[in-house]
């Protein structure tokens, strides 16, 4: 109906409550619903990956994170977060050359 980026917003928000209530089934399915409107949509990638990491499977969460390319300023979250999961899951090799990279 026109409405793509109010029902994703909407569908993000959401997710993000879910998850802060610690119903990670329900905040994934929210997202799934968002990246089906939006593929790329990282508001969206962040909060599955957070709830993945709030399940204790940091390896899925940063599996999902290091598919998504830096397309915008708005990713610049995604290298902390990515770097956060790094440190978690004991995969120091990767964790410096993230941290090093350059910023969009």
């Amino acid at each position: 109906m026109g409405q793509t980026k109010e029902a994703l917003d909407s569908y993000i928000s959401a997710s993000q409550r879910a998850l802060a209530r610690g119903d990670q089934a329900e905040s994934e399915k929210l997202a799934d619903k968002a990246l089906k409107l939006e593929p790329n949509n990282l508001a969206a990638l962040i909060v599955k990956a957070r709830s993945y990491l709030s399940q204790g499977n940091a390896a899925k969460a940063s599996a999902l994170l290091e598919e998504v390319p830096l397309i915008s300023k708005r990713a610049a979250s995604k290298p902390e977060f990515l770097l956060d999961l790094y440190v978690k899951k004991l995969q120091l090799d990767k964790a410096p050359k993230l941290a090093l990279a350059p910023r969009v």
